[in-house]
């Protein structure tokens, strides 16, 4: 889970939105399997996810403004 999450947030700094979204839509998936196992509770999971869709809608927007 944290080694997705860590993909994810290289893909950010390194301006891929297409793998981005790929590394967004694992760590997601990888976050509901941790949950759902009782490794981490259920609202840590839906914490993790909120703060990383927002980051990757900031990421989104700011490509789009600039195209």
């Amino acid at each position: 889970m944290r080694t997705a999450i860590k993909k994810f947030e290289a893909a950010l700094v390194a301006q891929d939105q297409e793998s981005a979204q790929s590394a967004l839509d694992l760590s997601l998936k990888l976050i509901d399997s941790t949950a759902s196992k009782g490794i981490i509770h259920h609202n840590t999971a839906n914490r993790k996810k909120s703060r990383l869709q927002l980051k990757y809608n900031a990421f989104a927007s700011s490509n789009t403004a600039q195209a």
